[in-house]
């Protein structure tokens, strides 16, 4: 059971990371191509902008952290790593309401997977 889990855990991982990165990426060519001015408020469009990369560049930067425990496998970085795939949750539901495309239902799912999974490694491994 522990094996499946941390095969399905490194699975959902894997696709966080390659979203997070193609979102890095749409989002950091957004910004570097001052694509902003053509808001009304261009400090409101610059906000925008910059706001979804650092929640890209923060989902990124967890997945690549839970990777890294996978292997060192620390109760204190699983607690912290339990935290910000909470606040991830957390920002996929704000998502939920404010995005188009489907976008939001697709991030909350997967925050929702990736929480679930998570929490049932944290229960398996006894922390």
């Amino acid at each position: 059971m522990k094996i499946l889990v941390n095969i399905l855990l490194g699975i959902i991982n894997f696709i966080v990371v390659i979203l997070s990165l193609a979102f890095i990426i749409i989002e950091a060519r957004l910004l570097i191509s001052l694509d902003f001015i053509i808001y009304d408020n261009a400090i409101n469009g610059f906000i925008r902008y910059f706001l979804r990369l650092v929640i890209s560049l923060y989902v990124f930067v967890t997945a690549i952290l839970v990777y890294i425990n996978m292997i060192i496998k620390k109760e204190k970085i699983s607690k912290v790593l339990l935290i910000n795939i909470l606040s991830i949750l957390i920002v996929s539901i704000i998502l939920l309401f404010t995005t188009t495309n489907y976008v939001g239902p697709i991030c909350l799912a997967l925050s929702l997977i990736y929480l679930i999974l998570y929490l049932i490694k944290l229960k398996i491994l006894h922390i």
